[in-house]
């Protein structure tokens, strides 16, 4: 005999209802070309059935992708498809932001490097649009509210300007201050922009490093962290990255941080804010949110786990229907069978017109562990997954192309050889590469990309699988210094600027 479910189907398509067939993330994104960069970077679910997600949608040179609409958006959630209600730009004069920016004042910032802080916030502030506002933070001992959220440019300025150096470096609470102050303001968009020379020393904070993490995640607000010089704890801001859906940026001198301010401006100004109805979901105690976005010049996806509370889906409320029906539960057994434990319950509302046609049946099928309190009692309550790592990847702004002396070094056995990269090279085992490294067969697959942007040379690591480093520290990007030496999986390479400089 047909099973129910089979049975379900089929009258739906009697009825003319149409279904859209459903994947699982991972199937989605084995049937697109992943040829854009989608990154997951906030998802709000305090007004469920309706999520809020925010997007980076990034080409293949890392550049923001602009005029996207709701048609190059899908989306699932635990495998079923979530409808794509609306897709704002946040170019969009009303689509606002709330910007926090934490400044590290403690007295290794003394000289050169607060001034080069106080320079980047600055330039931030500056690409600020109309609806946005933004807060400054500084910590050292304590943290410091320096100017509360304001649209005024002028006070945010006035505010960064007057920032000095002393003490100790309470990061910690920084992190934690940092998420409390961007709860304040109302916008659709928010974010965490804050820069750490160092590592949380002196006592002064009030919290440690797993209870800042455990805040920033439950904030959901993603941290855009400037790591500045050779002594930060690179590890925990790795990690306060990865917790918050956000990115880190490595500046290894302050001469640097403008461009990452900059960097971090562009993302935050071509940002896609979708609104998805999740009103098909009665109840999602964890799930895996897919974006897929499918453009004629390619297609990506990011995947990102969720833990929605429990909410009504309108949806699933019938007009008269009786309050013991069960209702449809994402992700339960669906394999049920004719016999008499199966219970079935059908509503059934007739349309107004000639003859009274019948237009919807809904059947309802009770869960096996509605039916078999006693095995569900048994069963273990499954863990929640973890969300997978983000990948930290810039938004490159193209540089006119100039002449450039910058090349790289490749050290090999048999003595060194030099490649031109100009403007913009890739370096890797990729057959691809302008620059290829010998040695990589089938077993490699380390690629960077090195560019110029406003005279200081970049270099982003493409494999997105780690092996790539900086100095002896991984690295996903960063900016190059002279004689910085590149590991690229086992081969060692020199980058030199040459003669120009920008």
């Amino acid at each position: 005999m047909m099973p129910l479910m089979g049975r379900l189907v089929l009258t739906a398509l009697m009825f003319g209802a149409v279904f859209v067939p459903l994947g699982s993330p991972d199937s989605v994104r084995g049937q697109v070309d992943e040829t854009l960069t989608v990154q997951i970077a906030s998802v709000d679910a305090s007004a469920l059935p309706t999520l809020t997600v925010t997007v980076n949608v990034l080409d293949a040179t890392q550049r923001p992708v602009l005029g996207l609409d709701a048609g190059a958006f899908q989306a699932t959630l635990g495998g079923p498809a979530l409808r794509v209600a609306s897709v704002a730009s946040a170019e969009d004069s009303g689509l606002g932001i709330a910007v926090v920016l934490t400044f590290d004042v403690s007295g290794s910032m003394e000289g050169a490097a607060l001034a080069g802080a106080k320079e980047a916030g600055k330039s931030l502030i500056s690409q600020l649009g109309p609806a946005d506002q933004a807060a400054v933070l500084a910590f050292s001992d304590s943290v410091a509210t320096v100017q509360a959220f304001t649209q005024d440019k002028g006070a945010l300025t006035t505010a960064i300007d007057g920032l000095f150096v002393s003490g100790n470096t309470a990061l910690y609470s920084a992190v934690v201050a940092s998420t409390e102050a961007v709860r304040a303001p109302t916008a659709p968009r928010r974010a965490v922009v804050l820069l750490s020379d160092g590592t949380d020393f002196g006592g002064g904070s009030e919290v440690d490093a797993e209870g800042s993490l455990a805040a920033v995640q439950a904030s959901g607000v993603p941290f855009f962290v400037a790591g500045l010089g050779e002594l930060i704890d690179q590890p925990y801001l790795e990690q306060l990255a990865a917790a918050s859906r956000g990115q880190l940026l490595l500046a290894p001198d302050p001469a640097a941080l403008d461009a990452l301010y900059q960097n971090i401006g562009d993302i935050l100004r071509h940002q896609y804010v979708l609104t998805l109805d999740a009103s098909i979901f009665e109840a999602i105690p964890a799930g895996e949110l897919a974006v897929t976005v499918t453009t004629p010049a390619g297609s990506g996806t990011a995947v990102a786990a969720v833990d929605l509370p429990i909410a009504p889906s309108p949806a699933a409320t019938v007009t008269d229907a009786p309050s013991a029906a069960p209702s449809f539960v994402a992700g339960g057994e669906e394999e049920a069978d004719d016999s008499s434990s199966s219970r079935v319950v059908a509503a059934i509302a007739l349309a107004a017109g000639v003859g009274g046609v019948l237009v919807v049946v809904l059947a309802y099928v009770w869960d096996r562990r509605l039916r078999k309190p006693a095995e569900a009692d048994a069963e273990p309550a499954p863990s929640p997954r973890e969300a997978p790592a983000p990948v930290y990847q810039p938004v490159e702004i193209a540089v006119p192309a100039t002449a450039s002396g910058a090349y790289v070094e490749v050290l090999t056995p048999g003595g060194a050889q030099t490649h031109p990269i100009g403007d913009s090279a890739t370096v890797g085992y990729a057959s691809d590469c302008s620059v290829q490294l010998d040695g990589g067969g089938e077993t490699r697959w380390e690629v960077v990309r090195i560019w110029r942007r406003e005279g200081r040379y970049m270099v982003h690591n493409l494999s997105r699988l780690g092996g790539v480093s900086v100095g002896g520290k991984p690295v996903t990007w960063a900016v190059l210094e002279e004689g910085d030496e590149l590991a690229i999986g086992p081969q060692k390479v020199i980058f030199h600027e040459g003669a120009d400089r920008g």
